[in-house]
């Protein structure tokens, strides 16, 4: 139940233009008919115009045209200009790599400029960017003429063929041929998942990598079986390949996070040792992105198994002590 006075709630009906009898207003605000009655008494005390005519043997608000909010965009509750702004914000820090971050910045602009004050008892539009912090996508931005094409050929399902820069293996695919599904962010990076023609398979890719773009005459239809959730939460990173269960041993000074959040759909919890270790497993399509997680963590965790991961994490541990040795 709102803990906002019931004659502001109930002025706040009015100035959007609501023409209402006391049982009609009763059932909006949730409260007794009474209530409302004592309401209406209390706006007219603090000069608040209300007009007070019959309807049947009950009374009927409203306040003059010239009381009320001019724009329909000016309806809204506190909390639902809260949780608009609070959203902008997420949105401003998510597009920034992105063309969309100019015209959503434009529209936060123009909100704020239409939120009466009158409307406002305890939010303060304008403080609110100070008062949130959302981590910034970590994208470099990307060119809004490949970034506006990927877009249109997903929307009409149009196949187009890229110049394609892969990071991790330092390769160029020139031509490259795909039918482009979704557009959707992972780990701060923004991706086009995407049926390779090349592969035969639907891969991601980076859209800052993608350094020209050409749009096919062809049109496809996307497979059937594709679920972009499925496709981006039920792995680590963007790595596709062969399933793999992976176990690992967190150490009790870190357990606290494996409790508290789940880094992957398939976490499990399957034992909790007396010094408040805990055993973590997950099924994973690959193991590349989990063996970088995994690194993140340093000696806080420890492979279990697959053999293969516990042989690269050690590589990757002997290689970097071996850098640092060399350096001595």
């Amino acid at each position: 139940m709102s803990t906002q006075p019931a004659h502001e709630r109930l002025e706040h009906l009015l100035r959007t233009g609501h023409v209402l009898t006391t049982q009609e207003a009763a059932d909006r605000l949730n409260v007794s008919p009474r209530t409302i009655a004592r309401a209406a008494q209390k706006l007219e005390d603090q000069g608040h115009p209300v007009q007070v005519t019959k309807a049947g043997k009950m009374n009927q608000y409203a306040l003059p045209e010239a009381d009320r909010y001019p724009e329909s965009s000016e309806r809204y509750t506190e909390n639902q200009l809260l949780a608009l702004i609070v959203a902008i914000e997420v949105g401003r820090s998510l597009l920034r790599p992105t063309p969309l971050a100019a015209p959503l910045q434009e529209v936060y602009n123009d909100l704020i400029t239409r939120i009466p004050q009158r409307n406002v008892f305890t939010l303060a539009p304008n403080e609110e960017s100070s008062r949130w912090h959302f981590q910034e996508a970590r994208s470099k931005p990307i060119n809004p003429e490949v970034f506006n094409t990927v877009r249109t050929a997903i929307h009409e399902q149009r196949t187009i063929s890229i110049d394609y820069m892969n990071a991790s293996r330092q390769t160029r695919n020139r031509g490259r041929t795909i039918d482009p599904l979704v557009i959707g962010t992972q780990n701060g990076a923004w991706l086009c998942a995407a049926y390779c023609h090349m592969r035969e398979d639907i891969r991601d890719f980076n859209l800052v990598g993608i350094e020209s773009i050409a749009v096919h005459d062809t049109y496809f239809d996307p497979p059937e079986d594709f679920d972009p959730m499925l496709h981006f939460d039920n792995r680590f990173g963007a790595t596709t390949g062969a399933g793999h269960f992976v176990r690992i041993r967190v150490s009790p000074k870190v357990a606290q996070y494996f409790r508290r959040k789940e880094y992957h759909p398939t976490q499990q919890i399957d034992h909790e040792g007396d010094d408040g270790h805990l055993i973590v497993s997950y099924d994973v399509e690959g193991l590349r992105d989990v063996r970088s997680w995994i690194r993140s963590w340093g000696p806080a965790v420890t492979v279990i198994e697959p053999e293969a991961l516990v042989q690269q994490i050690q590589e990757d541990a002997e290689a970097v002590a071996a850098q640092y040795a060399s350096q001595a």
